[in-house]
């Protein structure tokens, strides 16, 4: 298991590139769900 936290650290600080897109879609996601909710 500790073998692998070189790779997923490497991983994680890649996507970390990506995170203000990540956001918008989790954001968008989000708002979509509330407002099915509502209604």
């Amino acid at each position: 298991m500790l073998l692998l936290l070189p790779r997923i650290s490497d991983e994680v600080m890649e996507r970390c590139r990506e995170l203000p897109v990540i956001f918008r879609y989790l954001f968008f996601f989000y708002c979509y769900s509330i407002d099915r909710w509502r209604s």
